[in-house]
């Protein structure tokens, strides 16, 4: 994708995949728009333009046969490849119980909330856990996500598996909390979206 005027961080970006296995027709991923110059022609892409694809890179990878309980951990758009994961397994038997736990500002900015919601609903071990810093409503916890709400849905949370994805600064505050909290390295993965 050529981009005229492009800022300091050139033409190239990193994204999530939000899509499954399952979607065999098209790849999706989900971002933000802003005000960035790379947003802006990501904005304007008409079918049939052509974009430079590279990847799949990381190492964030779900294996539904362990049993142990997974606890997911998002700062806003970090919530994309839990999207995925809990798309790609939706109405499977077995499970681990999951939870997902994301936090907004706002109820404006949250993304796939129905649809996570919805698939809550279907499959008894998965729960999903939305939290709002900047406002409070219906359906949402307050505050920033911390051990006594992680605690509140999973009790067991200490032998869970954590995985935690955000920015940088994101991901940084989510594993110092699940160090304080006890949890043990083995049980830690993280990535981080750098400058999104």
């Amino acid at each position: 994708m050529e981009i005229e005027n492009p800022d300091d961080r050139g033409s190239k970006r990193y994204f999530t995949i939000s899509s499954t296995p399952k979607d065999k027709e098209f790849l999706t991923v989900t971002t933000r728009i802003i005000q960035s110059s790379f947003k802006m022609a990501l904005k304007t892409l008409a079918p049939g333009d052509v974009v430079n694809i590279y990847g799949p890179m990381g190492y964030f990878t779900f294996n539904k046969k362990d049993k142990k309980t997974k606890i997911f951990l998002a700062g806003g758009i970090g919530i994309t490849p839990y999207h995925s994961i809990l798309k790609t397994i939706d109405g499977e038997k077995d499970l681990p119980n999951i939870f997902l736990f994301d936090s907004f500002s706002t109820k404006d900015e949250t993304v796939f909330y129905n649809e996570l919601k919805e698939i809550e609903k279907r499959n008894l071990s998965i729960k999903v856990v939305y939290t709002l810093t900047k406002e409070e409503a219906e359906g949402f916890e307050s505050g920033r996500i911390n051990e006594e709400m992680i605690a509140k849905y999973g009790p067991d949370y200490k032998k869970a598996e954590f995985f935690i994805v955000g920015s940088e600064a994101v991901e940084h505050g989510f594993l110092e909390m699940v160090k304080e909290m006890g949890i043990e390295e083995e049980n830690i993965f993280s990535e981080n979206f750098p400058g999104y």
